[in-house]
C-alpha cells in the first residue's frame, strides 16, 4: 500500500507553491535591476551636470607701457669770465685777487683786490657773464635738484709757456632756491650758474692768452 502525502501551502500544492515563489523572485530581481540601472543613470546624469558647472575658460590679457622721451639737459650759454688783467704787486706772494660772476643777472661782476704791497690784483677789461642751462621734457611742476662742483676747476693757457701760472674757479652758485629748480607746467626750466675766479698765489707773471677749463653740473629729477 502506497501512501502519498501532499503538503498544501496557502491552498496550493507544495510544488506549485515553490514554482510561484521562484517566479515572484525572478520578477522582483528584474524590477530591482531596472530600478538600479535607473538610479545609476540618474547619478551619472547628475555627475555630468555638476561637471559642466566647473568648466574653465582662459582669456589672454594684454600688457602695454609707454617709454617717455629722455629729459634733455644742456648748457645753452657757456660761462664767460670776460677779459681781465691779472698782476702781482711787489713781486707777488701775497693775497690772491678774485673776480665774482653772479648768477642773478647779466654781467653781474665784482672785483675783489686786497691791495697789499705784494698782493695780486685783477682789473676788469670786459665784464663776464653767467652760464645758462636748459632742462626740457621733465615732469610738469616738478622740483629738481641742481648739484654744482665743490672742488675748484683749474684754468690753463694752452699756448702759454710751461711756467705760466693758472687761474682757479670755484664757489659755483645757481640762481635757484637752495640748489633747487622748479620746472614749469611743460616740464621745462632755464637756470643760471655763476662762480668766482681767483688768481693762484705765486711770483710768476700771468701771460697774455686764453685760459680754459671745465666743470660739471648735475640735475637730479
Amino acid at each position: 500500500m502506497v501512501i502519498s502525502t501532499l503538503s498544501i501551502f496557502g491552498g496550493l500544492p507544495l510544488k506549485t507553491f515553490k514554482q510561484k515563489i521562484l517566479s515572484e523572485s525572478e520578477e522582483a530581481m528584474k524590477l530591482f535591476n531596472k530600478t538600479s540601472l535607473a538610479a545609476i543613470g540618474a547619478a551619472a546624469l547628475l555627475t555630468a551636470s555638476v561637471g559642466a558647472a566647473n568648466a574653465q575658460t582662459t582669456v589672454t590679457g594684454n600688457l602695454t607701457i609707454d617709454q617717455a622721451a629722455a629729459v634733455s639737459f644742456v648748457q645753452t650759454t657757456a660761462m664767460d669770465l670776460g677779459e681781465v688783467y691779472a698782476g702781482r704787486r711787489g713781486g707777488g706772494g701775497g693775497a690772491v685777487a678774485t673776480y665774482v660772476i653772479g648768477p642773478e643777472g647779466a654781467n653781474d661782476t665784482t672785483v675783489n683786490n686786497v691791495g697789499g704791497a705784494t698782493d695780486d690784483f685783477i682789473v676788469e677789461v670786459t665784464a663776464g657773464d653767467r652760464a645758462t642751462f636748459t632742462i626740457t621734457g621733465g615732469l610738469a611742476d616738478e622740483t629738481v635738484q641742481i648739484e654744482l662742483p665743490t672742488v675748484p676747476s683749474t684754468l690753463t693757457c694752452g699756448p702759454c709757456s710751461g711756467t705760466n701760472p693758472t687761474f682757479s674757479v670755484g664757489t659755483f652758485i645757481d640762481d635757484g632756491d637752495a640748489g633747487e629748480q622748479l620746472l614749469d607746467g611743460s616740464g621745462d626750466a632755464v637756470f643760471y650758474v655763476g662762480a668766482t675766479l681767483s688768481t693762484v698765489a705765486g711770483a710768476a707773471a700771468y701771460e697774455e692768452g686764453t685760459y680754459t677749463g671745465t666743470y660739471d653740473v648735475t640735475v637730479t629729477y
